[in-house]
C-alpha cells in the first residue's frame, strides 16, 4: 500500500467513524423493468435472426481472411 493509499485510508475510516448508522437510510434498489420474451428489451422474437446475423458475420470474415491468407503462405513457400 502507497502512503497516498495509507492516508486515503485513514482519512475515509476517521470519516466514517463520525456517521451514525442510525442517520443512514436503507438501501432500496428500484425493480428490474419487465423484459418481453428472450433478447434485449424491445427486441421481437422473429427479428432474431436479423439481429444475430451481422453480429456472427465478423467473425465468420476473420476465419475466412486467416485460412486465405494461410493459404496463400503455402501456396507460395518451400
Amino acid at each position: 500500500m502507497t502512503a497516498i493509499e495509507r492516508r486515503l485510508a485513514a482519512g475515509l475510516h476517521e470519516a466514517a467513524s463520525e456517521v451514525d448508522a442510525a442517520c443512514v437510510p436503507p438501501l432500496v434498489l428500484p425493480e428490474a423493468p419487465p423484459r418481453p420474451g428472450r433478447g434485449r428489451p424491445g427486441q421481437q422474437a422473429s427479428d432474431g435472426w436479423r439481429q444475430r446475423a451481422p453480429r456472427m458475420l465478423a467473425p465468420a470474415a476473420a476465419a475466412a481472411a486467416v485460412l486465405a491468407i494461410a493459404a496463400g503462405v503455402a501456396a507460395i513457400g518451400p
